[in-house]
């Protein structure tokens, strides 16, 4: 019954819902960053590795919130949660359960911070020295090449963000690894529809591309909801996005004629940094 319930006079907000589970469930395509770490056979290891993450993922979000949600006070509806408030509520379980609650989402946050913070720094690194970066994030630390320059702008970037309320943060990082994702579905389908005969590290079965349509749908849903509908962090993250337009049509003109032709042998990396994957 508490479950379905709802807050008298307390309006829905879909923007918020569709941001918070984007936000919540993003960060997949970290797995390309070591994909080259990943035992064989690729096509059933990583699947499988993704779908179990993704269980996981889903179980512990929907008990821990259920859970709290039925056994929380008149004082504490869920529908009137703020930030905090379940730790408040895991107190009426015993003195232990704040600070069990509050380890595993310090844990949680920690792991999904450091997989983005690492993929970004590495793909900003890949991006100086294919040429459609400025070259100075191409820089790494003497010895093990790690991206120390892109790491270090990401983090002031990140400085920057922590004066904005942490709704307008989700937006920004939904619309850009929004953006970033539908990027990736393109250049997937395209590559696969000209160039189906380049080998690949995975290949995904043609069963699983129907699975494109709903992903794409809630992309695409997610992505209107920021621009149009999140208030001051939409003029902002429009703003944004129309100042870094010009200098990513400029990368991609430039990347073009990097590109292998149709024909033409594909450079593929085939062994992985020793930072990145360590020999064992």
């Amino acid at each position: 019954e508490v479950w379905l319930q709802r807050a008298p006079g307390r309006p829905r907000s879909v923007t918020k819902f569709v941001n918070a589970l984007f936000w919540n469930l993003e960060g997949w395509d970290c797995i390309a960053a070591c994909t080259a770490c990943i035992e064989a056979p690729l096509e059933r290891t990583l699947p499988w590795g993704l779908f179990t993450a993704l269980a996981f993922c889903t179980v512990q979000y929907l008990l821990t919130l259920l859970v709290a949600a039925g056994i929380s006070e008149e004082n504490h509806m869920w529908q009137t949660w703020t930030p905090g408030t379940l730790v408040t509520i895991g107190d009426s379980l015993g003195s232990w359960m704040p600070w069990a609650l509050l380890l595993g989402a310090v844990c949680g946050n920690a792991g999904m911070y450091l997989a983005e913070f690492t993929e970004d720094a590495y793909a900003l690194q890949g991006a100086a020295g294919a040429g459609v970066a400025p070259a100075l994030f191409g820089q790494g630390a003497a010895g093990s090449q790690a991206p120390c320059v892109a790491s270090l702008f990401q983090l002031v970037t990140i400085c920057c963000l922590l004066l904005f309320d942490f709704s307008d943060i989700i937006v920004f990082d939904n619309v850009f690894t929004g953006m970033a994702v539908l990027l990736q579905f393109v250049a997937f389908l395209v590559l696969r529809w000209r160039r189906p005969e380049l080998p690949r590290p995975f290949r995904v079965p043609a069963c699983a591309l129907p699975l494109f349509v709903p992903a794409l749908a809630i992309l695409v849903f997610m992505l209107r909801q920021c621009f149009l509908d999140a208030g001051n962090a939409s003029a902002i993250t429009a703003a944004a996005f129309a100042a870094g337009l010009p200098y990513g049509c400029h990368a991609v003109g430039r990347s073009k004629g990097r590109m292998p032709r149709a024909g033409s042998p594909p450079r593929m990396a085939t062994t992985p940094h020793p930072s990145i994957c360590p020999t064992r």
